[in-house]
């Protein structure tokens, strides 16, 4: 009865505040459990509609009330549902009637223009009978985690003006034929995360011609045919209109061939990632863009502009004509085929397979228009020069870990157009920017984790390479007093060091980049010295014992030839001779590479010339050697 109370007591006072008559006659209510709290979100533009305000019954009698024309929500809550949000924008205001006896089964009575319905932390089994013949005007529709179980057609009739519905994370297991047959203006549906295992071909026929989005993803279908895509194109997308098929973390392994003419789609953006598909053919559709990532794919035979088939098993792949992106990375490509004109691929990222310096040579030859290229992550050991020599349209290019040893001048010579530039992680024995004198465009270049002696003239970087902005200097064998100071160089030519992917903090380092303190490198150097000192001991103490022994070797000969002379085995006064300019020049030689090792160190390692440290020609290096 309090509850009640309020009731009338809401309804009766809220327009009082307006200066507003409304009169709410409850009658043999049955509304009980139910808690009715208005929010007004804009009293100000309450005002009476100029015709004369009707009275409307709703058919049971429970309630009956004016209407007058202002922005109001209404917050409905029971035990059992709660109709989160009604709105009513600038139209009539609602006079609803709800029933709740116990059968779980609730119905509305909706007699005014409401937009946006929601249901949350309800129980709603199945759909709420009549729901859409009273609520007519309804654009957005929610029922999201409700435990709802099943669908009919029949539950969207009425639903003349609804675009968006939104059932997911609920326990619906089944579309049947011409499901959503009476959503004429629908342009999205989202079911993800249901139970669904099957679908119907005709699921989505006899639909109106704006969906643009179906979400089907995390759920539990295992297949389905071809057909369901051209009955798509045949019964709903009739307008053309960039559509969305979601179909990720599903259970698939087939989809059955169509014996259908062939179609292209119109931009359908087909995702199938996260199934169980081993080999995957569709060739009645033209797609527009095609997702497969993370399955066990081991062949896919697709008709797409735009294709992703990264983390499969692939192991050959043919390029179609008609593709201008794919991106494969990850899989065990060693294998590619291609039709004979590919002017369309644009971008191509293939890293992480077991492509050789051959393949690369080979198909570089044919994608004349590319102008991403990601070969990273292979073993190629060594790249012809003229292996780039055909993409002069060019601009970003990554060769990162693919075990090359040089680089080659000239390798880059019609990449006039680059930006992007990666040969990070290589074996790169000496890197001399000279080589990237002819990409004039270059902006940013990562040389992060090449163990190589390399030289940086901080004046001749911007000679060299006048758009530079940014460089990769990450995993190298820094000196961290050179590596500030190829920083602070390096800003002066507002140009930045790209942020390590892998930021050391416990050790030495300059901005996140590890580097060797002097004091360290001082005692390398030490060890170094007083290891070839011993060395050069070694050596020496070797060849005198040789020269000994031989001596040896000949006195005793001298004893035991009685005749005198010496025998044409033996050992000639020429061979002691020659045994000891060899042992004096071994001598002098490891003498003079120990005195010129120990003058390098104190010389150059750890400190520079004085007239070298303000010089605006500044050179920097670094030396794996010194570190290892």
């Amino acid at each position: 009865m309090k509850k009640l109370i309020a009731i009338i007591l809401t309804f009766f006072l809220l327009p009082l505040t307006q200066g507003q008559t409304v009169q709410a006659i409850l009658a043999n209510t049955t509304i009980e459990p139910v808690t009715i709290q208005p929010v007004v979100n804009q009293l100000s533009t309450i005002q009476p509609i100029t015709t004369s305000a009707s009275s409307l019954l709703s058919p049971k009698g429970n309630l009956t009330c004016n209407y007058y024309s202002f922005d109001l929500m209404f917050r409905f809550f029971n035990k059992t549902y709660d109709v989160e949000e009604y709105m009513a924008n600038n139209n009539k205001t609602p006079c609803i009637w709800m029933k709740n006896n116990g059968s779980k089964d609730l119905e509305f009575r909706l007699f005014a223009d409401f937009r946006r319905a929601e249901f949350r932390n309800s129980t709603i089994l199945r759909f709420p009978s009549n729901f859409f013949l009273n609520f007519t005007k309804l654009v957005i529709f929610r029922a999201r985690n409700v435990q709802l179980q099943e669908l009919k057609s029949s539950d969207f009739d009425g639903s003349d003006f609804l675009q968006l519905i939104d059932l997911s994370n609920n326990q619906i297991k089944k579309l049947n034929n011409q499901q959503f047959m009476a959503l004429k203006t629908i342009k999205e549906i989202d079911l993800s995360y249901n139970q669904i295992e099957n679908i119907d071909n005709g699921a989505f026929d006899l639909m109106g011609g704006n969906l643009t989005r179906i979400d089907l993803s995390n759920n539990k279908i295992k297949s389905f045919k071809e057909d369901f895509f051209l009955n798509l194109i045949v019964n709903v997308t009739r307008k053309w209109l960039p559509f969305d098929i979601n179909l990720k973390n599903n259970q698939i392994e087939k989809i059955e061939p169509s014996q259908k003419d062939a179609i292209m789609l119109p931009e359908i953006n087909l995702e199938l990632s996260g199934n169980k598909m081993k080999n995957l053919e569709l060739l009645k559709i033209e797609i527009f863009e095609i997702k497969l990532n993370n399955h066990s794919l081991e062949s896919i035979n697709v008709n797409a502009s735009f294709i992703n088939a990264d983390n499969n098993k692939l192991t050959k792949l043919r390029i179609k004509g008609k593709t201008r992106s794919l991106s494969v990375r990850n899989n065990q490509i060693s294998e590619i085929t291609y039709d004979d004109h590919l002017s369309m691929l644009r971008s191509f990222l293939i890293s992480g397979n077991k492509l050789t310096a051959e393949i690369v040579a080979d198909f570089t030859q044919k994608i004349t228009n590319i102008e991403i290229l990601d070969i990273s992550n292979n073993t190629l050991n060594s790249l012809k020069v003229d292996t780039f020599s055909e993409l002069t349209k060019l601009e970003r290019l990554s060769l990162s870990n693919v075990g090359l040893s040089e680089v080659t001048f000239g390798i880059f010579a019609y990449q006039r157009n680059i930006k992007f530039l990666d040969i990070s992680y290589n074996n790169l024995s000496d890197i001399d920017l000279h080589i990237f004198s002819s990409v004039p465009n270059l902006e940013v270049l990562d040389l992060s984790g090449n163990n190589a002696s390399t030289t940086i003239s901080c004046r001749r970087i911007r000679e060299i390479l006048p758009k530079l902005k940014a460089i990769g200097l990450e995993d190298n064998n820094w000196i961290c007093d050179n590596l500030s100071r190829l920083k602070i160089c390096l800003a002066s030519k507002a140009i930045s060091i790209i942020d390590p992917v892998r930021p050391v903090k416990n050790e030495s380092n300059i901005v996140g980049i590890k580097c060797k303190p002097n004091s360290e490198i001082m005692k390398n150097a030490t060890t170094i010295v007083s290891t070839t000192s011993q060395a050069t001991t070694n050596i020496v103490n070797d060849k005198l014992n040789e020269v000994v022994s031989k001596v040896d070797q000949l006195h005793d000969k001298v004893h035991d030839d009685k005749s005198g002379s010496y025998s044409s085995n033996g050992i000639s006064s020429l061979e002691l001779i020659l045994s000891i300019c060899v042992a004096v020049a071994v001598t002098v030689f490891v003498i003079y590479a120990f005195v010129k090792v120990k003058n390098y160190y104190k010389r150059n390692r750890f400190h520079m010339p004085f007239s070298g440290r303000n010089s605006p020609d500044t050179v920097i290096t670094y030396d794996s050697s010194l570190t290892r």
